[in-house]
């Protein structure tokens, strides 16, 4: 027993063995479980999410028969399976597909059944939250890479494609080989991202899929430029829905809405005159959108356990530099009090995300714009000496802002939430 766990809470399980030996050896093999012997007709495990035992009786717990269901995690339910198999278990219900994810369900030597689950297809383990309770909520996790094998199969998969892509160019012709290059793209999320759930693998063959479209668009129309882009912004846009639909990789809501804003962007430069005066506006207002679907995903999970959570912040990681872009660029670049005043807007409008980021707890809406603000101060500093010394000086001033801010969030965010009207509070992670 764990005498340290909450009271009156879950905290021991015990099932029965008709053959002990036999159990311990298969939970050894399968699971790597270690036991720990209590005599002859008891033995106990521990460290495997709950703790518990095993004693010897001829009776067994299946779930058909009203017997409580033991439900181990997995990060490759495939894998888990084969080993479940490998061990000597018998499977009586193979892997499907239910609104939390996938299992199945097995029996062990003993005749008493377990299940495994696991993730949706390539969903992104933030739920790395919900599987270790000691994360929180203010930590913003999300999974980008699982281990170095990632980074060695995105590495393989770029060779795979882009030596295929110049290979099929070189014997046929350029949109043959851009077919090529976003059909094996597919078929590789379909190992990779659907079965493997590997979330670096996922993100890169993403980006080739939707982007192999887009080049595919644009070579198909290239003797209209503006159609062409057009064309290319909302086939992308298209592919990323019909990977989302498939893959559910959380970024491609992002690479969706940023393809669509494309087409915004390529249809007002082809049919408004003098477009150059409207675009600072569609992108600001584009910013807008997204922040406000970012929200949208962010307030429907605030305990930042699901792929919701990795959603929104990839649409946050968009939405701050298409609102502050367009307030960056009417920065003039002349001396004087019109080139300060541009640069405290800039500044003013940072701050301003700032307080919006610690509030909704997203550290992401406010790291993807900071470029900006340090290139800002760093040329106003500049125009009293070197622009090298001045982004220096700006980057040591911010940096360090950014380390207290850091240091003291919990506390800083607490006295800002509480002064946040209920109504608004709902949808922003509570204050620790």
């Amino acid at each position: 027993m764990t005498p340290e766990a909450p009271a009156e809470k879950l905290n021991y399980v015990e099932y029965p063995a008709k053959d002990l030996m036999a159990t311990k050896a298969f939970f050894s093999q399968a699971f790597n479980w270690e036991f720990e012997d209590y005599g002859p007709d008891y033995c106990a495990f521990s460290n495997q999410g709950l703790d518990g035992g095993f004693y010897t009786a001829e009776a067994c717990s299946k779930a058909d028969a009203g017997g409580a269901l033991l439900v181990l995690l997995s990060e490759d339910i495939e894998a888990s399976q084969a080993k479940v198999i490998a061990a000597g278990g018998t499977i009586v219900r193979d892997i499907f597909d239910f609104p939390g994810g996938r299992r199945f369900h097995f029996t062990e030597p003993s005749g008493n059944e377990l299940a495994v689950w696991s993730h949706p297809a390539g969903e992104s383990v933030t739920s790395q939250s919900a599987i270790d309770q000691t994360s929180h909520v203010d930590e913003e996790n999300f999974r980008l890479i699982g281990g170095f094998n990632d980074i060695f199969i995105v590495i393989a998969c770029a060779l795979l494609l882009f030596s295929s892509l110049w290979a099929t160019q070189a014997l046929v012709n350029d949109s043959v080989g851009l077919v090529m290059f976003t059909l094996l793209s597919w078929g590789l999320s379909e190992f990779f991202i659907r079965k493997r759930n590997m979330a670096l693998p996922a993100i890169a063959l993403l980006t080739a899929f939707v982007g192999g479209v887009f080049a595919l668009a644009v070579s198909l129309f290239m003797p209209d430029t503006d159609t062409s882009f057009v064309l290319a912004s909302g086939a992308a846009t298209i592919a990323a829905c019909a990977h989302w639909g498939r893959f559910k990789v959380p970024v491609t809501i992002a690479v969706g809405v940023a393809a669509a804003i494309g087409v915004v962007i390529a249809l007002i430069v082809k049919l408004v005159p003098h477009a150059d005066n409207y675009l600072f506006v569609a992108f600001f207002l584009s910013g807008l959108l997204t922040f406000g679907l970012a929200m949208y995903w962010d307030s429907s999970d605030t305990q930042r356990l699901t792929r919701r959570s990795d959603v929104s912040f990839w649409l946050h990681l968009l939405a701050a530099p298409l609102v502050i872009h367009p307030v960056f660029s009417s920065l003039v670049a002349v001396d004087g009090d019109a080139y300060v005043l541009s640069t405290i807007i800039v500044v003013v409008c940072y701050l301003l995300m700032t307080s919006v980021s610690i509030i909704i707890d997203r550290r992401a809406f406010m790291v993807s714009s900071l470029a900006y603000v340090i290139y800002a101060l760093g040329s106003l500093v500049g125009t009293f000496g070197s622009i090298e010394i001045g982004l220096a000086l700006t980057g040591v001033f911010v940096g360090s802002a950014l380390l207290l801010l850091s240091a003291f969030w919990n506390s800083v965010r607490q006295s800002m939430v509480k002064n946040v009207p209920l109504n608004i509070q709902r949808w922003v992670p509570a204050v620790k």
